[in-house]
């Protein structure tokens, strides 16, 4: 009976061992799988500046690669591992212990790594080894992250047209308008087709090269006119714009615009009216296109201006009048300058540093500090002949209004005198309160970069709320005051202010000002220490133009400012880990970008270099620097280095503001510089 069974359990024994071996190199993929999950999930866990180090883990995954079954799971995932190790190490260097050194050093190993995947796998994504990311890409996390200077040593790294888009922005960041021209020149040379990169690269062309740009944008407008991608139109008229300025620069004509055969559409009428008179070429046509503006600002509904247009009325007013004087009389002129519904006020009755510093991309009705101010003057002559108290009062808020608007084209150029003389002027002729005029006055002389100015207008104003101020006007002079004191220096006066900046703020619900105002608290007052780590950063909506998250995100506003404050009170490596969870949240920062970089630059520990710091900051304000001006971008970036007392950035970032005016405020190149969001 015994003899019989024997052979039963020496088969069961083999199977057994049969199944046990051919499992057994699936088991160790899996463990070694888990093994480098755990591993690399660390470096985004609270840790110390160290980066764990995993690379040992790839043996793991030798032994069950020489094995049949399990060669491809194992040396797929090792080369994910690989992929992983270098990119980990890559963002180590830019947020988890920031070091342009360690960048450019990292960014060869990432380089090699996104060669192994294209010789290898050719994979698109990495998905195993945790969550779900592009394979390594040296120039898409080089733009992703803010690396410039990987971009600019290598602009022809990558044949990704939005890439390139971004380096040639980076160039122009730099304040090099030669080295945006080299770069434009090459992407030229290889024939852009993607629409986005070609309108940028001939933008750039417009400015050093202006017969090559003019070459280069000629497709466009009637590729856009004629098809229709997707059931997606893209219309023209910025591009017609763009082609009239740089053609003006050649002595040309304006091409003419394209029949339109039912897909794109000549738009932005405002700012191709706008381009047309101020261009020397267009001199003959003088008369009829003052007419025709004069009818488009009288016009009603659809046949008048775009409320979408900023300042459009207001650009267009002084476009059309600073020339020889057409025949209108003050009733013509209080109907010329009356918005119409829907559309906002001719102008701000005050400055302040949101409207200032924020404005929208893409090519907007433009008029010279000049321009504005001699339209004022010009609606003043009309009072006299009014008809009735209401129409001259409509011609006198109008001309206020309109200095205003040249204050602040001064402010933005940097002429902080004449900035706060109109600020002034129009506060006088509106009869703000004084508070409010010294809000507006230290606001004009602050961004064009007199400090001492907007203290001096600030202290001299009343200390106290005045009888009937709106909340929001009380929260935004304090936030002012707080970040003007800062950057004068006065840091411990700048604490104690804006620890008074979260109870104004509560006093001002669902305004941008309180807004503002909390991110101000955040970047100057002191913070509590925090033991628990903090709740999981929610996403605000700050990106939306219509502002919405100020009616709608209170819930999510509390949360993420009580995460900030525990990062900021937590430990170095409570910080560290919070840095990454930012990173993943970035194009949610505010549109006034200052607060928000001071406060990130709080996240490093205090023995970091003032180059690490610049790191950091290149790569936390990534995404969002695309939705601000390169000149709001770089004003913000020198003031954030001289709050935080590098006075060396400080100097560097303000050099590169003044090339950038320099550049936006030259009239030869005004629309090529507004269409670059210079």
């Amino acid at each position: 009976m015994r003899t019989r069974r024997w052979p039963r359990y020496a088969g069961l024994a083999l199977a057994v061992s049969l199944v046990a071996g051919l499992a057994t190199p699936e088991i160790w993929v899996r463990v070694a799988r888990d093994r480098a999950k755990t591993c690399l999930a660390q470096a985004r866990a609270p840790r110390g500046p160290a980066l764990p180090d995993c690379s040992h883990l790839i043996d793991d995954f030798e032994l069950p690669s020489d094995v049949s079954l399990t060669r491809h799971d194992a040396t797929y995932r090792a080369e994910e591992l690989y992929a992983r190790i270098a990119m980990d190490r890559y963002l180590d260097a830019m947020v988890g212990a920031p070091d342009p050194e360690k960048v450019r050093t990292t960014s060869f190993g990432v380089a090699r790594a996104q060669e192994v995947l294209e010789k290898g796998s050719q994979r698109i994504s990495l998905e195993e080894l945790g969550p779900i990311v592009g394979a390594p890409h040296l120039a898409k996390l080089a733009a992703q992250h803010g690396d410039r200077t990987t971009l600019l040593l290598d602009p022809d790294r990558t044949g990704l047209w939005w890439v390139r888009v971004i380096v040639l922005e980076y160039a122009l960041l730099e304040g090099d308008l030669e080295l945006a021209g080299d770069i434009a020149e090459r992407y030229a040379d290889w024939g852009p087709h993607d629409a986005d990169l070609r309108t940028s690269v001939g933008a750039v062309l417009c400015m050093t090269n202006p017969r090559r740009g003019l070459e280069l944008l000629e497709r466009v407008a009637p590729d856009r006119a004629d098809k229709r991608y997707a059931n997606i139109q893209r219309n023209f008229g910025e591009v017609l714009a763009l082609q009239s300025a740089c053609a003006a620069r050649l002595g040309e004509d304006a091409p003419a615009a394209p029949p339109t055969a039912g897909a794109g559409e000549a738009d932005a009428v405002e700012a191709r009216l706008a381009t047309a008179l101020r261009l020397p070429s267009r001199r003959q046509q003088h008369e009829a296109l003052v007419a025709r503006t004069l009818d488009l600002l009288q016009g009603e509904g659809a046949g008048g201006v775009s409320p979408a247009a900023r300042n459009a009325r207001a650009m267009l007013l002084a476009a059309a009048l600073v020339g020889p004087a057409p025949d209108i009389d003050a009733s013509i002129a209080a109907n010329l300058v009356t918005p119409r519904k829907n559309e906002r006020p001719l102008g701000p009755r005050a400055l302040s540093l949101e409207g200032l510093l924020v404005e929208p991309p893409g090519l907007a009705p433009h008029a010279t500090a000049a321009a504005l101010e001699h339209v004022a003057v010009v609606l003043r002559g009309f009072e006299p002949t009014a008809k009735d108290g209401e129409q001259s009062k409509r011609l006198r808020d109008a001309s206020a209004l309109m200095t205003t608007l040249a204050a602040a084209a001064r402010a933005r150029r940097g002429e902080a005198e004449e900035a706060t003389r109109l600020a002034d002027v129009a506060a006088g002729e509106l009869g703000l309160r004084p508070r409010e005029a010294a809000l507006s006055s230290a606001s004009a002389a602050y961004v064009a970069g007199d400090r001492e100015t907007a203290l001096a207008r600030l202290r001299a104003a009343p200390g106290s709320p005045e009888e009937g101020e709106e909340p929001a006007l009380t929260v935004a002079f304090a936030s002012l005051d707080a970040l003007v004191r800062a950057s004068n220096g006065d840091i411990e006066g700048a604490k104690l202010v804006a620890s008074t900046l979260p109870a104004l703020a509560e006093a001002a619900p669902h305004t941008q000002a309180a807004f503002d105002a909390r991110w101000v608290a955040l970047a100057l007052s002191d913070i509590e220490p925090a033991v628990a780590a903090p709740p999981t950063l929610t996403w605000l909506g700050a990106s939306d133009t219509l502002a919405r998250y100020l009616e709608h995100a209170e819930p999510a506003q509390k949360q993420a400012f009580t995460a900030w404050q525990a990062a900021l009170g937590g430990s170095s490596e409570i910080r560290r880990a919070f840095r990454y969870e930012l990173l993943d949240r970035r194009g949610d920062a505010p549109a006034l970008l200052l607060p928000f970089l001071v406060a990130s630059g709080r996240l490093l520990d205090d023995d970091t270099s003032a180059a690490g710091v610049e790191t950091w900051l290149d790569t936390v304000s990534a995404i969002d620097a695309r939705r601000a001006r390169l000149r709001s971008y770089a004003w913000a970036r020198a003031e954030a280095a001289r709050i935080r007392g590098d006075e060396a950035h400080a100097h560097l970032w303000t050099e590169r503001l003044t090339k950038l005016r320099e550049l936006a405020e030259d009239d030869e190149l005004a629309e090529m510089a507004l269409f670059l969001r210079l």
